[in-house]
């Protein structure tokens, strides 16, 4: 709850709000009750929610594929990322604890900062979960 309402207070200052829409319960206890083939027909995922936007907003094209935001998270994540990761390095909850071999994650990461490697959601993983652990350590 804390980080939402930390993620609801910098959103505020920028000017705009987040919402979060997956985390309501009603939704969650009916998407729940779905079965897997009613959610994936005729070779497409989501579909109730495609039949009902088709059905209350007939002028809304929902696209055939999913937006790829991989070059966006790169432009991002590459440039500060990296900073954060330099600042991180000298300690590491996650070697602490054994979670990982340290010398072994900063190949991974500095592989990925470097371009040699596009696993930007492992490390979005790594850098995230280090972060909520030092939060939290104190």
């Amino acid at each position: 709850m804390l980080e939402m309402e930390q993620g609801k207070a910098w959103a505020n200052s920028a000017g705009f709000s987040l919402l979060y829409p997956y985390f309501d319960r009603d939704l969650v206890e009916l998407l729940l009750r779905v079965r897997p083939e009613d959610l994936i027909a005729g070779g497409r995922v989501k579909t109730p929610l495609r039949r009902l936007v088709a059905e209350r907003l007939p002028s809304v094209e929902m696209p055939a594929s999913k937006i790829d935001f991989t070059q966006v998270a790169h432009g991002i994540l590459r440039s500060g990322g990296q900073m954060i990761w330099q600042k991180m390095k000298g300690f590491s909850i996650l070697a602490e604890l054994g979670i990982v071999n340290f010398d072994s994650l900063d190949l991974l990461m500095e592989g990925y900062f470097s371009g040699h490697n596009n696993d930007w959601v492992r490390t979005w993983l790594v850098l995230s979960t280090e972060a909520w652990l030092r939060a939290r350590s104190n």
